[in-house]
């Protein structure tokens, strides 16, 4: 009797251990476009321009809005009981950054962008500009929607409703408009 006790004990123990929680749904949905116009030169962010948008649940936990192009992905991290975004964005001199972030709940958690550390509870927009040899990263409490489209024209859609997005909101196109800073 004494040995059925123990072992019952023992699987008690290490079923509680084996436990890694509810892992929320997660994904990652990537947007980009490049645009042209004869009369001026396109404007990294607006004209040529990524989303990635890094979901927790049905909902964006984390944009990354940037001038240059890259991938992007996302799991589940036992040891945090978190889920784990992760990626490679390139600029147009073809420099890559790294972008890591942890979050357990969708709303707050560490974001690395090219080694900058950013506190997720502060906003889940960052626009990052890759000009002139520098990453520059402006991170903002906006909420950047999904662009929901329908399957027709599904990619052109979604590309015009975040580019008209960007122009609207003059913190966004500010801030890409803005010459970068040449490195020496």
């Amino acid at each position: 009797m004494n040995f059925a006790r123990c072992l019952l004990f023992g699987l008690c123990v290490a079923t509680v251990g084996c436990d890694s929680g509810p892992q929320e749904a997660r994904g990652v949905r990537v947007v980009s476009w490049s645009t042209s116009s004869p009369d001026r030169e396109p404007v990294g962010g607006i004209d040529e321009a990524q989303v990635s948008f890094a979901t927790f649940g049905e909902k964006p936990a984390i944009v990354i809005w940037s001038d240059g192009g890259g991938t992007f992905g996302a799991g589940y991290d036992k040891t945090r009981r978190a889920v784990h975004y992760s990626g490679s964005l390139r600029a147009h001199d073809a420099r890559t950054y790294p972008v890591e972030a942890f979050t357990a709940d969708g709303k707050t958690g560490d974001v690395m962008i090219d080694g900058q550390r950013f506190d997720l509870a502060k906003g889940s927009l960052f626009l990052v500009k890759t000009g002139g040899g520098a990453t520059t990263v402006k991170q903002l409490t906006k909420t950047v929607p999904i662009p929901v489209t329908s399957a027709e024209n599904e990619a052109e859609s979604a590309q015009e409703k975040l580019r008209e997005y960007a122009t609207a909101n003059r913190e966004i196109s500010d801030f890409f408009e803005e010459a970068p800073a040449l490195i020496d």
